[in-house]
């Protein structure tokens, strides 16, 4: 679950499905990589999304707004 306090966040999303995975789970950072194209959700105040084990995602910063909290 994340949940946007202050600031916005550009969030890219994907179904792994439809993705190549480029590194396999690396349990010590939580994180796998993969490679390919999803779509892109603005997040402000207020918003949040829950993030399944199917779904990849990845922060795409604030585009130089306000800090995010």
């Amino acid at each position: 679950l994340h949940f946007i306090l202050e600031g916005e966040e550009h969030m890219e999303y994907a179904d792994i499905r439809h993705l190549s995975q480029k590194q396999g789970y690396d349990e010590e950072n939580d994180v796998c990589l993969y490679e390919g194209g999803g779509s892109v959700l603005l997040c402000r105040p207020g918003d949040f999304y829950i993030a399944y084990p199917q779904d990849a995602h990845k922060p795409c910063g604030n585009g130089g707004g306000s800090p995010l909290r």
